[in-house]
């Protein structure tokens, strides 16, 4: 199950307790609204960005960035990782 597939049922799994096992990683389901029926955590998605974020704004000085990605659940978290770590910072997103 995808991310977004996974937060299309959430709501869903936790009015009627049902427990699942998935290895989506979406942030709303691991972190922010964690879910008490929900099992399985991968690695959070945005740390590969997290870590580019890091890199262009310590190493190489960057204080404006744009980024493109996927308009859906995955692409949203690799992209608040960047913006997280870029913004904390003193970089501009």
């Amino acid at each position: 199950m995808r991310a977004f597939e996974l937060l299309a049922i959430l709501d869903y799994v936790r009015e009627k307790e049902t427990p699942l096992i998935s290895e989506a990683a979406a942030e709303d389901v691991t972190q922010r609204k964690a879910n008490p029926f929900s099992s399985g955590r991968p690695p959070p998605r945005r740390s590969a960005a997290t870590a580019i974020g890091d890199y262009a704004a310590k190493e190489l000085k960057y204080k404006r960035a744009v980024t493109i990605s996927e308009d859906f659940a995955f692409g949203y978290e690799q992209m608040s990782g960047f913006q997280r770590v870029f913004e904390d910072n003193g970089g501009r997103w």
